[in-house]
């Protein structure tokens, strides 16, 4: 079962992510210039269904190891809806992600091959266009770069990199898509910017090798 937990107010006690059972005291901080929606309760709602998306394919990449067992969401405090929400010992500063008024998605990760990120950047869009499924995806794949420390392997225009998804990789499920003009296959990794900063280790390699896998 994932628990959803709603809080207001950022204040400066510190907590980091805990694995028991299975991730706790993950932490989703609402930035300050996002709107507040219309129907608070259905953006909630998307959240909640989002993470369990994005749970249920972390427990299939993990094979079974991990998953997300609870959510702490910190709004903003100028936000009217949940005023009667608890205020909470958390930090923003703490937060894995933060619901951004960017368009896209991001990892803000400036160390080697499978060191933690700093953070993971979820457009709040995403959250009011009831497309849980996918919301679920993004958030899946932001955890394995933020967490495990692997790398992009789209293109992103690149015409020097193939793009695969980061996903399909990770359940070992050849691309098929056409990156100037040839077919892209597993070895064809070592042309995305994860087979360079990684040296041809596979994301699925990189994250087996981290202590929350291994220790289990």
């Amino acid at each position: 079962m994932l628990w959803i937990l709603i809080f207001c107010c950022f204040v400066s006690a510190s907590l980091q992510v805990t694995l028991k059972d299975g991730y706790e005291d993950i932490i989703v901080a609402i930035e300050s210039n996002v709107e507040e929606p219309l129907d608070c309760e259905r953006f909630f709602r998307e959240i909640e269904t989002s993470f369990k998306v994005a749970s249920s394919a972390l427990y299939e990449v993990s094979s079974q190891k991990v998953y997300f067992e609870k959510v702490n969401v910190l709004i903003p405090s100028s936000w009217q809806c949940f005023q009667n929400s608890d205020s909470n010992e958390f930090s923003a500063k703490d937060a894995a992600f933060r619901l951004s008024k960017r368009e896209t998605a991001t990892v803000k990760q400036y160390g080697k091959c499978g060191e933690q990120g700093d953070y993971a950047i979820i457009p709040a869009r995403i959250f009011s266009d009831n497309s849980g499924s996918q919301a679920g995806r993004i958030i899946f794949e932001e955890w394995l770069r933020f967490r495990y420390g692997v790398f992009d392997t789209a293109s992103n225009g690149n015409t020097n990199y193939c793009s695969f998804s980061l996903e399909r990789v990770c359940n070992e499920v050849n691309c098929t898509q056409k990156v100037s003009q040839q077919e892209c296959d597993l070895p064809e990794l070592l042309k995305t910017e994860h087979g360079t900063i990684c040296r041809g280790l596979s994301p699925k390699d990189v994250i087996f090798k981290n202590r929350d896998l291994i220790e289990r």
